[in-house]
């Protein structure tokens, strides 16, 4: 599950899209930047930045007793299928302008 915590602005709803639109499901955790809750300890805690949005993925170890036909080490979207791996020597960063 992801937590995503924003407010309603144009940065806030980049984020709010682009979860819509690759269709995983999220729990919006509304931040109050009237009242600074961004700069408060808790919060600084998630973001160092201090700065919305925040997506933080919250992760739920599966029972060790059950069987899987994966090999250990595989992770599993919300979904039950597997994320591809990519090796370090093929990943780049693509960066739009």
């Amino acid at each position: 599950m992801i937590d995503l915590y924003t407010s309603p602005t144009p940065n806030g709803w980049k984020a709010s899209i682009m979860l819509e639109e690759i269709g995983l499901p999220y729990t919006v955790k509304p931040i109050r930047l009237e009242m600074l809750e961004q700069k408060q300890e808790w919060y600084l805690k998630i973001n160092p930045n201090g700065r919305i949005p925040t997506i933080v993925l919250v992760v739920r170890f599966w029972s060790p007793l059950r069987s899987s036909p994966a090999p250990p080490g595989t992770i599993y979207t919300s979904r039950g299928s597997s994320l591809p791996t990519v090796s370090r020597k093929k990943s780049c960063l693509v960066r739009s302008r």
